[in-house]
């Protein structure tokens, strides 16, 4: 079980606060923290790591979860430049704290999404222009938010407990093709 905050609009003072609601939560062997973005920047992710470090330090390990995105990543989105720094910065936070706390039984990681169809895609694609982007993804569809729990539920498995500092891009493909028109041809 992962404990998800979006922290949207939130202060730090509230984030330590929900992080704190249910001690008993880090007790489990699979207690986690998974982070979503939304408009947060990176120092949402520096405040809810060090929430949670005590709780996880006193269970003896556990694991951290960050959503990053392709974008800044590994591609670039016009007039995204501030979102594309934030989630390649999560994706140094991610290493750098996997370094910091791997003695401690704690693993960090995080998963990057591509196109997923959520609320937000919907508001920046009407359904037609959707289905054109799903043409580009060699899977030839848009991700659905299962598929990034999927992928969450991995890293934050028994079976990944000699996985960390990684991330995990979950885009059906979509960086494969050297240009996206290619996918066209088929």
């Amino acid at each position: 079980r992962a404990l998800e905050i979006t922290g949207e609009s939130m202060t730090v003072e509230e984030l330590f606060r929900e992080v704190d609601k249910d001690s008993s939560f880090y007790r489990r062997s699979s207690g986690g923290v998974t982070v979503s973005g939304g408009e947060l920047t990176m120092q949402s992710e520096f405040v809810l790591a060090k929430a949670c470090l005590p709780h996880l330090r006193a269970q003896g390990g556990g694991r951290m979860l960050f959503t990053s995105s392709v974008t800044g990543n590994h591609v670039a989105v016009p007039g995204n430049a501030h979102y594309a720094a934030s989630k390649s910065g999560l994706n140094g936070f991610i290493r750098a704290a996997a370094i910091e706390f791997a003695g401690e039984g704690i693993t960090v990681n995080g998963v990057e999404p591509g196109l997923i169809l959520t609320p937000a895609l919907d508001s920046l694609a009407t359904e037609e222009q959707q289905q054109g982007l799903a043409q580009f993804i060699p899977m030839k569809r848009l991700g659905q938010p299962e598929d990034i729990a999927h992928a969450m539920l991995y890293l934050a498995s028994a079976e990944a407990g000699y996985v960390t500092g990684q991330t995990i891009v979950v885009d059906g493909g979509a960086l494969l093709p050297e240009n996206g028109a290619m996918m066209l041809a088929e």
